[in-house]
């Protein structure tokens, strides 16, 4: 699949931060905050608590858009997020609907000869898949 050179992300409105305006939650779809590198969208599968990492929180990307490809490759899918730690927060809402019953799935992915760790978030909070936003439409006839 192709890659594309990473992007910023921008928003046209306000958002709602994570760990600032709203408190973090597992569950939660987010995005990365206004001028950080994008990595589409994620979930928060963890809220640290212990000291050391308090104010920071695990996020696993399962965008598949061109432009985070490279970089989940290269980095994985899992990341760690600050949202208060420092007072760095890294994170903004993408979807105001938290859905706490998740599970996560590891796969084995064997890529360029290499085996690395994908991760994958299974929600179960009685919703209907997304139709993705390249079908939609696909078969409206034009008037």
């Amino acid at each position: 699949m192709p890659s594309c050179p990473a992007v910023q992300e921008q928003y046209d409105g306000p958002v709602t931060v994570v760990g600032k305006d709203v408190p973090c939650e597992v569950g939660m779809r987010v995005r990365m905050n206004e001028g950080l590198i994008s990595h589409g969208i994620g979930t928060v599968t963890e809220c640290f608590e212990d000291e050391e990492l308090k104010g920071c929180c695990a996020v696993i990307w399962d965008s598949d858009q061109c432009h985070t490809r490279s970089l989940h490759s290269h980095m994985g899918n899992l990341h760690s997020c600050r949202v208060g730690k420092e007072d760095v927060y890294d994170l903004v809402v993408a979807d105001a609907k938290v859905c706490v019953d998740i599970t996560v799935v590891t796969h084995e992915v064997v890529e360029r000869g290499a085996i690395r760790e994908h991760y994958e978030v299974k929600r179960d909070c009685g919703e209907e898949p997304e139709e993705p936003e390249s079908s939609k439409g696909a078969n409206d006839e034009a008037v």
